[in-house]
């Protein structure tokens, strides 16, 4: 398992530990480790603030807010991040994915 206090430093361990030991899967565009835990030690300080990554915080900040209501509003996360909308998995209708990275 890996810990670290917040998400920002241990965002680059878990990188690596994803590039070093992942498995491809879904036609060898997603890395996965099954089963896989990690601890961030201080929660409240949880987004990732590198400059050089161009995340859509809004996008980001839109799917934090409905997994702590319990929600799927496709439309609203759709609003943020229109590629969502080719992302959406067939059999739940549903966006359920954490993040996307492309390794090839």
């Amino acid at each position: 398992m890996l810990k670290g206090k917040t998400f920002n430093i241990l965002y680059p361990k878990l990188l690596k530990k994803f590039i070093n030991a992942g498995e491809f899967i879904r036609s060898n565009k997603t890395l996965e480790i099954s089963p896989f835990i990690f601890q961030i030690l201080d929660p409240s300080r949880c987004l990732i603030l590198y400059k050089n990554l161009n995340f859509n915080y809004p996008s980001l900040i839109m799917k934090r807010l409905q997994i702590l209501n319990g929600t799927a509003d496709i439309g609203a996360l759709c609003f943020y991040d229109s590629s969502i909308k080719n992302k959406i998995d067939p059999l739940t209708g549903l966006y359920d994915r954490a993040f996307s990275f492309n390794f090839k």
